[in-house]
């Protein structure tokens, strides 16, 4: 993160503290809670190109409870899982951005359920398959969201076009 925040840098961008104010009766009589400062995430290292892949999540006041979250890293993708006390999140992003027809291949830890979200997939017919069980399943991935979307069990996946 950038230390060049605080006070009169709540909206800081580029050398210049934007007005992000609300009237007052305006927020006298709404829920609205404007925000109070930003991000600003920077490599550790100056590249040629830098890969970032930020997660937020949100929570109430009253809880404020956050899940782990991992990265992962699978054959030219990369991502998070996100580990809930039920069910877990798992996303994968073609490090390069573009639309691909090759396999993917990832892991889903256990022992709870996974919701999986390949992006970054050709459009067409996909088959997702698990290592060593029955129950092959094919995905219709469109156009537009370029994704697939699954839940899995805990095991070795394949997706395949």
């Amino acid at each position: 993160m950038d230390s060049g925040s605080g006070p009169g840098k709540e909206f800081w961008v580029f050398g210049t503290n934007y007005e992000n104010t609300v009237e007052p009766m305006r927020l006298e009589h709404s829920s609205m809670e404007p925000g109070a400062w930003r991000l600003e995430v920077c490599p550790r290292q100056a590249a040629a190109e830098d890969l970032f892949l930020n997660v937020m999540q949100v929570s109430d006041r009253e809880h404020g409870a956050r899940w782990p979250v991992s990265k992962l890293e699978a054959e030219g993708r990369t991502g998070c899982l996100i580990t809930g006390p039920a069910s877990s999140w798992l996303v994968l992003l073609r490090r390069d951005g573009t639309r691909s027809s090759q396999e993917v291949r990832f892991r889903v830890p256990g022992p709870n359920p996974c919701r999986v979200l390949v992006t970054d997939l050709t459009p067409g017919r996909w088959r997702a398959e698990r290592a060593g069980a029955a129950g092959a399943f094919d995905l219709e991935v469109t156009a537009g969201a370029g994704a697939a979307w699954l839940e899995a069990e805990a095991g070795a996946w394949t997706l395949r076009r």
